[in-house]
């Protein structure tokens, strides 16, 4: 599987955030708010039943549900550290981005080289492919140095003249899964032309 289907095979795994809460704010809040995440929000209003919570799905299975309050305290509620949307994005494992530009690249490629710096050991495999027939991918990914909770990733592809298209995430199958293509492709040894690494 090459760096571009991996890309593509998160894009289909869209996860689903169904509102059900009578006042159209909370939808609309919570779609600018996961704009640039792999998740569409739906709008939904019940006549019955109750109101104020959201369920999130993936590939139609449930993954969690959630009060509206927990997705959007209001700044009263919150206390130092929290963050609107945390139940759903600790349950997302993958985070896609779109019209990232380069200094936004180079910036998320920084936390990862700082993560493993901070874990102190492990691999980190970062760099470019140019493919022969559409775009140049991105890429840096750390394999956690022994601690899957420490794995991390970082791919996208060049969809647009300076704008990536990709996703990080810390999933550790996902980030096994690109350092498993990066290392049959390339080895240990030095890499062909079309990789600047």
């Amino acid at each position: 599987m090459s760096l571009i289907e991996i890309i593509a095979g998160v894009e289909a795994r869209e996860a689903t955030l169904t509102v059900f809460d009578t006042d159209p704010a909370v939808a609309e809040a919570l779609t600018a708010h996961f704009a640039d995440r792999n998740l569409v929000v739906v709008d939904e209003r019940t006549t019955h039943g109750p109101s104020g919570y959201a369920v999130l799905e993936r590939d139609g299975e449930f993954v969690t549900a959630v009060s509206t309050d927990e997705l959007l305290p209001s700044s009263s509620e919150q206390t130092e550290g929290d963050r609107v949307g945390e139940p759903i994005l600790d349950r997302l494992e993958e985070t896609l981005f779109t019209s990232y530009a380069r200094e936004d690249m180079v910036a998320a490629s920084r936390e990862i080289e700082d993560r493993a710096w901070r874990v102190g050991d492990g691999e980190l495999h970062a760099g470019f492919q140019t493919l022969d027939v559409i775009r140049e991918t991105w890429f840096v990914a750390y394999d956690g140095g022994g601690l899957d909770t420490a794995k991390c990733v970082l791919l996208a592809e060049e969809r647009e003249p300076g704008g990536f298209y990709g996703f990080w995430s810390y999933d550790p199958e996902t980030v096994d899964e690109v350092i498993d293509y990066l290392t049959e492709r390339y080895g240990e040894s030095t890499p062909p032309d079309d990789a600047k690494v």
